[in-house]
């Protein structure tokens, strides 16, 4: 038996996710903020939580999160990005002057969205911190894939033309959805593509161009749309590896 930790913000994912661990007689604890509550259930610990808390949440219950390198997105092989992607830093960014996409790598520093030029881009992120600068591109639709060992576990519609598919239940056509896992899973398949082994990777169909991949995330704090709750479980069960330590609380 496993002890899920969720964040005691109640939101549709965490219910949905507490109803599949009751299913499977899971213990569950919730933290607050960066805290840990005093007594906790027995480990293997199981962590889903907002990104801002996942590191230090993880660190007092002894576990390593599996997260994907900065650089993936633009480490990929043009067949699957389908647009130019660069690695580089905000204040390069800063000097283009053109319409670029531009988004911090791992967190949720500044908004991701294309800027009409270096000039717009946020005052306050210096210089030296690292971003992501793409081609802008238009997406049709979007997918979200919860990945373990390679194999898409589970998959969901999320965004049409820029539109949360939450009001008609995160549904596509079967021929989307089928096209979408070809794509998912041709990248998977791809040795020379690094992909660790409990991910969140989300695809996408780009006018005029094809399908390509958005971006990798860590399981543990990506939002879970239409997806399998009992299936993701499986996922972040593995996103969590225990480290030499024991679990510690704070009050």
């Amino acid at each position: 038996m496993s002890t899920l930790i969720l964040t005691s913000r109640a939101c549709a994912d965490t219910q949905r996710l507490w109803r599949a661990a009751i299913a499977r007689d899971w213990e569950i604890d919730r933290h607050r903020g960066p805290t840990l509550p005093e007594t906790i259930g027995p480990p293997p610990y199981v962590l889903y939580t907002e990104e801002v808390y996942a590191a230090a949440v993880a660190s007092l219950l002894g576990v390593q999160l599996v997260e994907p390198s900065l650089d993936w997105l633009a480490n990929l092989p043009g067949e699957y990005a389908q647009r130019w992607i660069r690695f580089t830093t905000m204040g390069k960014a800063r000097d283009a002057r053109h319409p670029q996409f531009v988004k911090p790598p791992n967190d949720k520093s500044f908004e991701a969205r294309v800027y009409d030029s270096g000039l717009a881009l946020p005052s306050h992120i210096p210089e030296q911190a690292q971003v992501l600068v793409a081609d802008p591109v238009e997406w049709v639709i979007e997918f979200r894939c919860f990945v373990l060992d390679r194999r898409v576990i589970t998959l969901s519609p999320y965004l049409r033309e820029g539109i949360l598919l939450e009001s008609v239940g995160f549904v596509a056509d079967e021929a989307e959805i089928c096209a979408a896992r070809k794509f998912a899973e041709q990248l998977l398949n791809d040795a020379a593509v690094d992909v660790p082994s409990a991910v969140v990777l989300d695809v996408g169909y780009i006018k005029n161009r094809g399908w390509g991949a958005i971006e990798l995330n860590s399981a543990t704090s990506s939002g879970i749309y239409g997806c399998d709750a009992d299936s993701i479980l499986d996922v972040l069960a593995h996103a969590t590896r225990p480290i030499q330590q024991k679990p510690t609380t704070e009050n």
